[in-house]
């Protein structure tokens, strides 16, 4: 047993399970490098493919590849600032989660570029839109925008493809 259970700890999203690997992170790796002196190959699974959200992969730049939702993409309707809290989208954000829906997946955390952007509610009439946006969310930069910018939803969670 790898994972020790403390999610979001200081020490990221799997930290090495103490109880299993009294020297931490160098003991796993000591039992690696013994696998591989043996010829064999060593790998991890990870059953559940969650990254929480203080983790160095979210901050400060998004690693590639974290799970979005394709059919709630939304375009950025003009250029943002980085000080904007209402985030206009060319077409209706419905469809996304609402301020009073609840749901186990889908959160209200946006990939915009390499920031993250978490919002309060959607404007469904137009001008469309995200509002209450706050801006670098999580520990990303936020930055400016281009009109035509592709917003995507993250999974809650921050999830990685496969999990």
């Amino acid at each position: 047993m790898v994972y020790d259970g403390v999610w979001g700890s200081s020490h990221g999203t799997y930290p090495v399970n103490l109880e299993h690997f009294p020297h931490g992170e160098a003991g796993l790796r000591a039992v690696s490098d013994k696998i591989h002196q043996a010829g064999l190959k060593f790998g991890m699974h990870i059953l559940d493919a969650l990254v929480d959200k203080s983790d160095a992969l979210v901050h400060p730049v998004p690693a590639a590849g974290f799970m979005v939702f394709p059919e709630r993409r939304r375009t950025l309707a003009v250029f943002i600032s980085p000080q904007d809290t209402f985030i206009p989208t060319t077409a209706s954000p419905a469809g996304l989660l609402a301020k009073a829906d609840k749901s186990r997946y889908a959160g209200r955390d946006l990939l915009l570029g390499d920031e993250i952007v978490t919002y309060d509610d959607l404007q469904t009439s137009p001008p469309y839109g995200l509002t209450g946006c706050k801006r670098g969310a999580h520990g990303t930069v936020a930055t400016g925008h281009p009109a035509g910018a592709n917003i995507d939803n993250l999974t809650a969670g921050v999830r990685l493809p496969g999990g």
